[in-house]
């Protein structure tokens, strides 16, 4: 999964610097399929965020209202 592999860079210093140096490389090592690799060479940010979320279309979110704060942490 495409989103899975973005956490994994996210994480993964070491990834994410072989990911920018040897990408086609990385890519090929990374288990996804062609047409999700072809996703990620695009750099197309539209292509990419409509692939994740795809992927995760059963995922549920909860927004939780939070109270507005200044840096110093008083609610204003």
């Amino acid at each position: 999964m495409i989103g899975d592999f973005l956490l994994e860079l996210a994480e993964d210093d070491d990834l994410l610097t072989r990911y920018r140096d040897h990408q086609a490389q990385v890519l090929a090592e990374s288990g996804l399929t062609e047409e999700q690799q072809a996703t990620l060479r695009s750099n197309d940010l539209r292509r990419i965020r409509d692939a994740v979320r795809a992927e995760y279309q059963e995922a549920k979110v909860i927004l939780v209202p939070w109270p507005m704060m200044n840096i110093i942490g008083i609610q204003s």
